[in-house]
């Protein structure tokens, strides 16, 4: 019984340490069930899309692709320069 309250109060400790990082632990391959995980490669094509539609002043557009990657679980991060980064959520 002490040897499970330990892996447990363990476990909480490093569920809250991930969530600090801003790591979630999904059950299974995707919490978004019903709808298809964008691999690497699709997120950076979008993001160039979003890049090129902002370029352009197409600003509904940009938003409507950052929305799209929002619900994919998908925070774009803007850095001066233009540049984006991205995180998994």
């Amino acid at each position: 019984a002490a040897a499970s309250e330990a892996i447990q109060a363990s476990l909480a400790l490093l569920t809250e340490l991930a969530g600090v990082l801003g790591l979630q632990h999904e059950a299974g391959p995707s919490k978004r069930s019903g709808s298809e995980v964008l691999d690497n490669g699709a997120i950076t094509a979008l993001i160039e899309q979003r890049r090129t539609a902002k370029a352009g002043r197409d600003f509904a557009e940009a938003d409507r692709i950052r929305d799209e990657l929002r619900s994919q679980g998908i925070e774009l991060i803007d850095r001066p320069g233009g540049s984006t980064e991205w995180l998994r959520r």
